[in-house]
């Protein structure tokens, strides 16, 4: 049985590859503020666009179930969009970077009966 870590991380291979076939640079995965008392939120993804703007995406992965409940952009509360921002704040800060910032999610749904992952792109999901 595949467990959730593996289910997580294959959702972040397969987003950041999407991001990649655009043109994006990823400049960083699975970024932690490093600093004493830093954010306890950790960004899956920080690419950068082609035309300069550095993207903060939460990359949320559900294996097929029924249910509005099992749909992986379900997981992003408001909450969670708050710590974004504020992580996405702190990675610019840390790397003395400049620029516009967006906070985007990756919601990728696989099923085991399908070789094609379902993946969804929404982007600006908070300011």
């Amino acid at each position: 049985m595949t467990g959730r870590i593996d289910i997580g991380m294959q959702g972040e291979e397969l987003a950041a590859a999407y991001l990649s076939a655009w043109g994006w640079s990823i400049a960083a995965r699975r970024w932690r503020d490093g600093t004493p008392h830093g954010l306890k939120t950790d960004i899956d993804i920080v690419a950068l666009s082609p035309d300069g703007v550095y993207h903060f995406v939460e990359v949320k992965t559900r294996t097929a179930a029924p249910g509005p409940d099992r749909r992986p952009e379900a997981a992003v509360t408001p909450a969670k969009a708050q710590r974004m921002i504020r992580a996405a704040e702190r990675y610019m800060a840390a790397g003395k970077l400049d620029g516009e910032i967006a906070i985007d999610l990756i919601a990728v749904v696989l099923d085991g009966g399908s070789e094609t992952p379902v993946i969804r792109y929404y982007a600006d999901v908070a300011r």
